[in-house]
């Protein structure tokens, strides 16, 4: 599979191209895991995106912060990061995130406010898990419950491996976390 667009920059960059693992049936995604499941409204298309919360979690965005089971999730800065999206460039604040069950990674953020920034209370239902692209305002993620919404457990396709090529040489062969 390759990377379209820069949803899940700066973890997949525009270009690259990525080996997805098939999910076993019981295998279940955890927290943190980059996925590729089949978008809900049309199954013909992949999308690729990170497991933020499992079955009977809560998940709030308030003020651009992250909440899970109504606790703030930590985030450090780590200064600016240039997003290249097909020729359109963007300057972004960059963040480690850090879920409950203590797997961080890079988010990018353009702004705290807005819609996405601040959402009602998710409850995730059985059987579904809510997955968010790192590039947190450029995602149509499972904030958009009229879009993505909540991610089917039998949608997930599998775990995304690693980058098999990408326009920088450096990351052919990075493992996807």
């Amino acid at each position: 599979m390759f990377v379209p667009g820069s949803s899940m920059s700066p973890t997949l960059l525009v270009g690259d191209y990525f080996l997805v693992g098939t999910q076993h049936t019981l295998t279940l995604p955890m927290r943190g895991d980059v996925v590729a499941f089949k978008y809900p409204r049309d199954p013909s298309v992949i999308y690729v995106k990170r497991v933020i919360a499992l079955p009977g979690d809560t998940v709030q965005m308030r003020q651009g912060f992250l909440y899970i089971n109504r606790q703030l999730r930590v985030r450090e800065p780590e200064g600016d990061y240039l997003v290249d999206d097909i020729g359109s460039c963007m300057a972004l604040r960059r963040y480690v995130e850090t879920l409950p069950n203590r797997v961080s990674y890079y988010i990018l953020k353009a702004t705290d406010d807005g819609d996405m920034n601040n959402t009602n209370l998710y409850i995730v239902p059985p059987d579904h898990f809510f997955a968010m692209g790192d590039n947190r305002d450029n995602s149509a993620d499972s904030r958009f419950m009229n879009g993505v919404g909540f991610v089917p457990q039998e949608n997930i396709v599998g775990q995304v491996g690693v980058v098999f090529w990408a326009h920088q040489l450096s990351r052919i062969g990075r493992r996807v976390e």
